[in-house]
């Protein structure tokens, strides 16, 4: 075993998180060899080996105690787990199959030092650690861990976040993220444009930029804009070297005609390395989802059309759908829906004034209707103002009866000099 790093450490700590603290990652007593392994992982080191001691780690979890101390009815052994026992009073080797070295020595500071700190995971590096963390501290039944870390998603959760919070949501639905999912999802509704444009929109996974094209609203962004971001998360998919610059424009910036040759030169197969059926699987995941009726037809015709990158059925029924919005509203022939929507400037027609109007009063609830079926049973007409009504009536048309009596009985050359046509 190795010297302990500090010769008064036992007599000098103040307090129990003193004494465990000199442990940590210290060969001193220690029984156990852990190697961390994440080969898919991308933000850092994919392998570390680290230096544990079996008692520290079974008081923080229940399911490190039943490895390493089995008894009946205990927990269930996650697969990613691997306990390698060695004869004698040699250490044993423990390998954490799946879970990022940087995870695990989060998860080692928690155990050893009590260390849990929620600004440490505010950005986009930080967050896929905080995600990971949340997941093995769940596997590990670390409740309080756990705690904290979901406390931590929920209070840190910016536009900064939100592509990894989706992420990882979906991913990791099955444990229980349905309230975390939902709040990404009023976050995003919230960010219109920008939720495209922001450099981490190519940051999500397949699954993840499919659920937030279908849960976009109606006219709630640019559609020319989703369309050149889409573009943009699929040549990032294919190689994050590609299109990374153009005439000093970045990310969002760089024009969606830009992005529409570089996918024709790989379709000629004038990239090196590329076929078109590399990009072609990602243009499919995404383009059907592409809010196409809400472009201006100009916006379609200058953009899209001439842009090849649509197969002929997709581009003839987005191409019908437009036109047939022009039809309804002419405005929609250079403006689309989302400018139409929100631009101030827009004059709506009176018939789709109209038409609006309509739309509210077919909306309205049943229980409103009921209320004023209600309301006009409980004031009834009098039947006194019924037959004052009917009494007036009678006497105007007495009246009436009376003065085309008279004008009967004038002399018939005076009826001639007025030359007054009579109507009742």
């Amino acid at each position: 075993m190795g010297e302990c790093k500090r010769i008064d450490w036992q007599a000098g700590a103040t307090s129990v998180r003193d004494r465990m603290d000199h442990l940590y990652n210290n060969p001193d007593m220690s029984d156990l060899q852990i190697m961390a392994v994440d080969e898919m992982w991308s933000w850092g080191q994919t392998v570390k080996d680290f230096i544990g001691h079996k008692l520290v780690l079974c008081t923080a979890s229940p399911v490190f105690h039943q490895l390493f101390f089995p008894k009946e009815n205990g927990p269930e052994i996650p697969k990613c787990l691997l306990l390698t026992k060695t004869p004698g009073i040699g250490a044993s080797k423990l390998e954490i199959e799946g879970v990022p070295p940087i995870a695990v020595e989060n998860l080692l500071e928690y155990c050893y030092k009590d260390r849990f700190d929620k600004s440490d995971y505010e950005n986009g590096y930080s967050r896929n650690l905080l995600w990971r963390l949340w997941h093995i501290a769940k596997v590990l039944q670390m409740n309080h861990l756990f705690e904290l870390c979901s406390e931590a998603l929920d209070s840190t959760m910016c536009e900064e976040t939100v592509f990894w919070d989706l992420n990882y949501s979906l991913e990791y639905q099955e444990m229980g993220t349905d309230q975390i999912k939902n709040k990404v999802s009023q976050l995003a509704k919230s960010l219109d444009n920008h939720l495209y444009t922001h450099p981490n929109f190519v940051f999500l996974d397949q699954l993840s930029i499919r659920e937030m094209l279908t849960r976009r609203l109606h006219s709630s962004s640019e559609p020319l804009i989703v369309f050149n971001n889409v573009l943009r998360w699929a040549l990032f998919q294919l190689d994050r070297t590609i299109l990374e610059e153009v005439d000093d424009a970045k990310g969002a910036d760089i024009p969606v005609s830009e992005r529409s040759k570089m996918i024709n030169k790989i379709r000629q197969e004038k990239i090196k390395d590329y076929t078109f059926s590399d990009i072609s699987k990602y243009l499919d995941m995404v383009l059907d989802l592409v809010p196409w009726v809400e472009f201006s037809q100009q916006d379609f015709l200058e953009s899209v059309a001439s842009a090849d990158v649509l197969q002929k059925d997709m581009l003839l029924s987005a191409s019908i759908s437009i036109m047939e919005e022009v039809v309804k509203n002419p405005e929609r022939l250079t403006k689309s829906a989302y400018l139409w929507t929100n631009d101030p400037n827009t004059v709506k027609s009176e018939l789709n004034k109209a038409m609006d109007t309509f739309r509210t009063k077919a909306v309205q609830s049943s229980e409103q209707k009921s209320e004023q079926l209600l309301g006009n049973k409980a004031c009834p007409r009098e039947k006194a103002d019924i037959k004052a009504k009917l009494e007036e009536a009678r006497q105007r048309r007495l009246m009436m009866e009376n003065s085309r009596l008279s004008k009967n009985l004038d002399p018939e050359p005076s009826l001639q000099q007025s030359n007054l046509l009579l109507v009742e």
